[in-house]
């Protein structure tokens, strides 16, 4: 029973000390990605009337 309570704590506090760097890596891979999604809106935003205007006088 003894054993159980001392693995019980330390995997808690494994999970506190990994999961707060593990946090900060996957917050920074969030923001390339939130980075590269905005560059996508952007080059949709700007294309877009571009390829209609096209459709339109093929179309």
């Amino acid at each position: 029973m003894n054993f159980k309570l001392i693995f019980l704590v330390a995997l808690v506090l494994m999970a506190v000390c990994l999961g707060q760097s593990e946090g900060r890596r996957f917050k920074k891979f969030l923001k390339k990605v939130q980075g590269a999604g905005r560059r996508v809106a952007n080059a949709a935003q700007k294309g877009l009337p571009l390829a209609l205007g096209v459709k339109g006088v093929l179309g």
